[in-house]
């Protein structure tokens, strides 16, 4: 259930695709994650990593791990290699919804339109704070995306770091971090 309540708001704000699978441990669903094409292990610190515009993650729920991926850049390809590598890594189907990607979707879902020069740097969870770390090029292009993307729930925050300060939303809205 944790794994559901952390994508349902998405949801109601036209994110259609999602996957969630359950697996025995941690350890197997970050290795079922690290085996799709659109998400890797970075380099100099080993966490998991993408270019996609998507949101995933792995978390402990009772005695299994569920995994979770959604998002305005998660395909009608990507949720079919997911839904296939993710099973065949031993993950059971718990829920999923597929893309309703038209060609307009395609041509835009790339994150182009919704998120301009904002590219996603990771997921951090603090104590029971959730954030969404991205880049930007600008101020402008921050507060674009931020406008983009509304926050449903408490303790979940995204942060767009630009050279002219950070800017962040929560569900009580826009501010710059520095400046709260």
């Amino acid at each position: 259930m944790q794994a559901m309540g952390s994508w349902q708001p998405y949801l109601f704000n036209n994110y259609t695709g999602s996957v969630i699978y359950k697996f025995n441990n941690i350890s197997e669903a970050k290795q079922a994650l690290a085996q799709l094409s659109f998400i890797h292990a970075a380099s100099d610190t080993g966490e998991l990593i993408t270019t996609e515009v998507i949101e995933y993650g792995y978390f402990e729920n009772d005695d299994k791990s569920d995994v979770v991926i959604w998002g305005p850049s998660f395909t009608v390809e990507m949720w079919d290699e997911a839904n296939e590598k993710l099973s065949n890594a031993g993950g059971k189907h718990f829920s999923s919804q597929k893309p309703k990607n038209t060609e307009q979707d395609k041509k835009t879902n790339k994150g182009d339109k919704n998120t301009g020069d904002v590219k996603f740097i990771k997921n951090e969870n603090r104590e029971k704070n959730t954030y969404k770390i991205y880049s930007g090029t600008s101020k402008s292009v921050a507060m674009d995306f931020l406008k983009k993307n509304p926050v449903s729930e408490s303790f979940y925050y995204i942060i767009v770091e630009t050279p002219e300060g950070n800017y962040a939303r929560d569900i009580m809205g826009i501010y710059r971090e520095d400046q709260n």
